[in-house]
């Protein structure tokens, strides 16, 4: 069996010193937080010039997902901590007590996707009642099926 080899053409590849040489690079590391505000921190890395703009867009994409997953957990926070006025759980709040409990029925153990085949489904119940004094809160948010709300 014979193996082709393509000829490299040396006119094509920069073997230029430049391409060799170590740059320093402001990499993303961390945010800070000071107060309601997050802030970028940096490292500067040495690496060939070579892979200077691939690290550079690497660092602004870490920077960008680590920025929303702050805001994330920041709005979740803010979710889980207030008191809501009414006795019935927000949209966002009930999707989080459902997470949180895997969509699974506190009391019966039950899972949505069997629920779903059973005609039923699940609701965001208090788990002290509002007329015992109970709050609109994630903490006291529990994942019923519909047959045990009734």
């Amino acid at each position: 069996m014979k193996t082709y080899l393509k000829k490299i053409n040396r006119e094509n590849i920069d073997n230029s010193e430049d391409q060799l040489t170590k740059v320093e690079v402001k990499y993303f590391d961390n945010f800070t937080k000071d107060g309601p505000s997050y802030y970028p921190e940096y490292k500067i890395i040495k690496v060939s010039n070579f892979f200077a703009d691939n690290v550079k867009e690497k660092s602004e994409l870490k920077e960008k997902l680590e920025l929303e997953r702050i805001k994330e957990l920041d709005d979740f926070l803010i979710m889980r901590n207030k008191v809501y006025a009414s006795r019935t759980f927000p949209q966002k709040l009930k999707i989080m007590i459902f997470e949180r409990d895997d969509y699974t029925c506190q009391m019966c153990g039950k899972h949505k996707d069997l629920l779903i085949k059973e005609g039923a489904h699940l609701e965001a119940d208090h788990i002290v009642e509002v007329v015992d004094g109970g709050l609109t809160t994630y903490d006291n948010g529990q994942t019923l099926c519909i047959s045990r709300l009734e």
